[in-house]
């Protein structure tokens, strides 16, 4: 199961973010807007799909709020799997802005799940742009 929570942080209205989102080459959301769908800016939205096996995937971050290291540090676990720790956005990346790309594989758990836990792990709360897992 691949569970993707999403929330508008930057825009205030509808039809101004809209995107399609694909698992595994299979389109799971059409001209998807967080907005419209939340109802409001900065109100999260979770849309759940189901997924099996052993997969490989990447977790895609950028820093758009912070324009110096260590503002934003934190952890990402897999499946209870510590995969990053103290992970630095702008440390890894060099720049505001710049997409950081960490690879992963992982495998279902028994209820056919893979679960990413972020935590914090210093200042302000965990953050990723995207999340792309390939089974």
């Amino acid at each position: 199961m691949v569970r993707l929570h999403f929330a508008e942080l930057s825009f205030t209205g509808p039809g101004q973010r809209v995107f399609n989102v694909a698992l595994n080459g299979t389109s799971v959301l059409s001209n998807f807007d967080v907005f419209a769908a939340a109802g409001a800016q900065n109100k999260a939205v979770v849309k759940e799909f189901s997924i099996v096996g052993s997969s490989n995937g990447s977790l895609n971050i950028a820093e758009l709020t912070w324009a110096a290291p260590d503002q934003r540090v934190f952890n990402v676990a897999i499946n209870g799997t510590h995969i990053l720790s103290g992970f630095d956005i702008l440390a890894a990346a060099g720049a505001r802005d710049k997409a950081v790309v960490e690879q992963f594989t992982a495998v279902a758990n028994t209820a056919g799940q893979i679960v990413i836990s972020f935590t914090q792990a210093g200042a302000d709360n965990p953050s990723t742009s995207g999340i792309e897992i390939l089974h």
